[in-house]
């Protein structure tokens, strides 16, 4: 069963049987793991390989558990961006990886060139941070555009999700999507 994003931050530790499921399907680096929303793909301070999304969105998270769920969200990440590099270079991963929307991703086995890895990350962070700038139907708008365009088939995350990663109330999340329904049915 998968829960809420801001529940599973909450929690001390994560439960283990909401992690990644392992596939043993052939990926790049030889596995594939299938994730349902809201999962852990792992938290901060474990070992591990670093991950290629090939499908889905996952959102990133600072480990500190004495903040509050909305001040600990790093970055999303999908459509072929890599995630854990920071395991491979600290020994560990940094921050805590839940899976947005179901996802998919593969053990990536090779060595990211360093420009082409940063330029990516960089367009992310950029990405990420305009999702908790502007008014309400903006920060939807965007994260809906985003969403289409990392995970078209994959169902909208739930509200509180939603609010957590463009900073607003998830009430504001619900009126802005009422809304925006609205305003197509008189389309």
């Amino acid at each position: 069963m998968a829960h809420s994003i801001e529940r599973l931050l909450s929690w001390e530790s994560a439960p283990r049987a909401e992690r990644m499921e392992e596939e043993g399907a052939a990926g790049e680096g030889g596995c594939e793991r299938r994730v349902e929303r809201g999962a852990y793909l792992w938290t901060s301070g474990e070992k591990g390989p670093t991950w290629r999304v090939t499908a889905g969105v996952v959102a990133l998270f600072q480990g500190d558990r004495g903040l509050p769920p909305e001040e600990r969200f790093v970055m999303l990440a999908y459509g072929g961006d890599l995630v854990g590099v920071e395991g491979q270079l600290l020994g560990h991963y940094a921050f805590d990886a839940v899976a947005l929307t179901p996802a998919v991703v593969s053990r990536w086995g090779g060595s990211p060139s360093a420009a082409s890895w940063y330029l990516r990350q960089t367009r992310r962070a950029h990405e990420v941070a305009r999702l908790r700038v502007g008014n309400a139907r903006e920060r939807i708008e965007r994260f809906l555009e985003l969403l289409s365009r990392a995970a078209p088939a994959a169902p909208w995350p739930r509200l509180r999700d939603m609010a957590l990663v463009t900073g607003l109330q998830m009430e504001t999340v619900s009126r802005v999507l009422a809304e925006r329904r609205k305003v197509a049915r008189q389309r």
